[in-house]
């Protein structure tokens, strides 16, 4: 396994974090190969993210990482036992992936630009929500969306 990090934390859950299944472990490094993965990427723009989507009752996520890439971009993935994505999450570019976590949940990625990027997502799964005034460093994003829609 050639993997780009040496991450203690990553390797850990690469290898299963004490779970033996070849097919996830074998996922998994495939997954870091292929977005570049260098470490996990935890801070409160990326929890904020998260939170925006605690509201829905299908518990759509589940068992959450964001990782950040050798370029930059951060990587979002979900891996819930729900194998329906939300329409909202697909529209942000969530889309399924092998397994990452078990055979039971089916893992859905999606990746961001920038941590700019992943703030506007953040701003727009708001707004659908039903929250009108999210302020913004700049101003409110629900007048500025309510103007173009």
């Amino acid at each position: 396994m050639n993997t780009p990090s040496k991450d203690t934390r990553l390797q850990n859950w690469i290898k299963g974090g004490g779970v033996r299944d070849s097919e996830m472990v074998a996922n998994r490094s495939a997954f870091v190969e292929e977005f570049g993965i260098v470490k996990f990427a935890e801070n409160e723009t990326v929890w904020q993210f998260w939170d925006s989507f605690d509201h829905d009752d299908d518990g759509w996520i589940d068992h959450r990482h964001c990782f950040k890439t050798r370029t930059g971009k951060f990587v979002f993935v979900t891996s819930p036992y729900n194998t329906v994505i939300p329409e909202l999450a697909s529209a942000l570019g969530f889309k399924p992936y092998a397994l990452l976590y078990h055979h039971n949940a089916t893992t859905f990625v999606a990746h961001f630009e920038n941590l700019n990027a992943v703030r506007w997502a953040k701003m727009v799964v708001l707004f659908l929500r039903g929250e009108k005034q999210i302020k913004t460093p700049t101003g409110t994003l629900g007048v500025f969306l309510e103007e173009r829609l």
